[in-house]
């Protein structure tokens, strides 16, 4: 009769531990899904970048040519270019992605207040370059912010939020921004231009 309740008794407590296991591995399971898609958006989002951003040294070239009040702005996109190519980590490289988008709309912006840079065969074969892929871009920069809008939400909901870093997952992911930074800075463009 003893040894009959320890059968038992092991029997509970491994099905017990195997369903600890299941709800674990299923917990895993939906993050490394939500996290791999994350992935494959960012990949296929940085090589369009990386054609977008081959022009970048270029269009500074161009635009330092005609101007020099602009140098902070120059400047801070060769930092920010030559940042993307050196860090690592994917929200690193959004962060600087994000940051030189910015940075982008000003010389597109310049291009308007200079007109001379305009008339510059390399700064117009270089912002041909980076207008072309702009649409591929902009829909990468759509998916992987929908992609990367999930993953944030899955791991701040019970039991992923607890069990995420235990996996060795981030807590959050960085989302695109700056677009609509670029259209205030056209917007104060178009004032001073017209007053």
């Amino acid at each position: 009769m003893r040894n009959v309740k320890i059968v038992i008794f092991l029997i509970v407590l491994l099905l017990a531990v195997l369903l600890v296991a299941y709800f674990l591995s299923s917990v895993h399971d939906k993050i490394a899904k939500v996290n791999d898609e994350v992935n494959l958006c960012w990949s296929q989002l940085q090589s369009e970048l990386m054609r977008r951003y081959v022009n970048i040294p270029l269009m500074t070239t161009a635009i330092r040519s005609y101007t020099k009040t602009e140098e902070k702005t120059l400047s801070s996109l060769e930092r920010a270019y030559a940042n993307f190519y050196r860090k690592g980590g994917i929200n690193d490289k959004v962060k600087t992605a994000n940051e030189i988008e910015v940075l982008l709309g000003k010389i597109f912006l310049l291009s308007e207040v200079y007109p001379g840079v305009n008339s510059d065969r390399g700064f117009t074969r270089a912002l041909a370059g980076v207008y072309r892929n702009e649409k591929a871009c902009r829909d990468l920069r759509e998916l992987y912010n929908k992609s990367v809008r999930l993953y944030n939400l899955r791991v701040s909901t019970f039991p992923e939020s607890f069990f995420g870093p235990l996996f060795g997952f981030d807590a959050q992911k960085t989302l695109f921004e700056g677009i609509s930074e670029i259209k205030k800075m056209r917007q104060k463009i178009k004032v001073k231009t017209m007053g």
